[in-house]
């Protein structure tokens, strides 16, 4: 967490930004692993993004459409996940992805 080398962002360019420098240029995305941030810092995130793209565990997925109202794309890793990611598509909370150039 105290690691600042994982406070950076990858451009399109291959080059290096800050978290701030990113914002400022109007990012489309960016990939966090939320296992990482403090739970402020997480909640930051959340409230900040349009959706998120989780492999299906059902705790994050309850955390982000529940507790966050976000709908999520599943890109799965275990055939339980994809169940969990196919639920969410039925209640219209998320989509499964099968490619991840979706």
């Amino acid at each position: 967490r105290n690691d600042p080398k994982i406070d950076s962002v990858l451009g399109k360019d291959g080059k290096k930004y800050s978290i701030s420098d990113a914002l400022d240029k109007k990012i489309d995305w960016i990939q966090i692993d939320v296992g990482f941030l403090s739970e402020q810092e997480k909640d930051t995130v959340l409230d900040s993004c349009k959706y998120a793209v989780v492999s299906g565990s059902h705790t994050v997925m309850g955390e982000i459409m529940g507790g966050k109202a976000k709908p999520i794309i599943g890109i799965p890793i275990y055939d339980e996940h994809t169940n969990n990611i196919k639920w969410a598509e039925e209640k219209n909370l998320g989509i499964l992805a099968t490619k991840t150039k979706q």
